[in-house]
């Protein structure tokens, strides 16, 4: 499958959950302070723990039967 031909296009950013809290609220009558309310994506885990995780989900792969 090639895939030289699909344009490239811009696209937004993924949306951060309860950025609208303030607009929200703001509408009923409550001040919220700058940031509260927005739950940031987690952090990437270090690179020791995704391999480990990565080999523990192998190894259960391996032994029920599904590799």
């Amino acid at each position: 499958m090639h895939l030289s031909r699909t344009p490239v296009v811009d696209v937004a950013p993924p949306p951060v959950r309860g950025a609208d809290t303030r607009e929200f609220l703001a509408t009923v009558g409550i001040e919220v302070s700058e940031g509260e309310g927005e739950v940031p994506y987690p952090k990437n885990k270090p690179l020791a723990l995704w391999l480990a995780s990565f080999a523990r989900w192998g190894y259960f792969a391996w032994r029920s039967g599904n590799i």
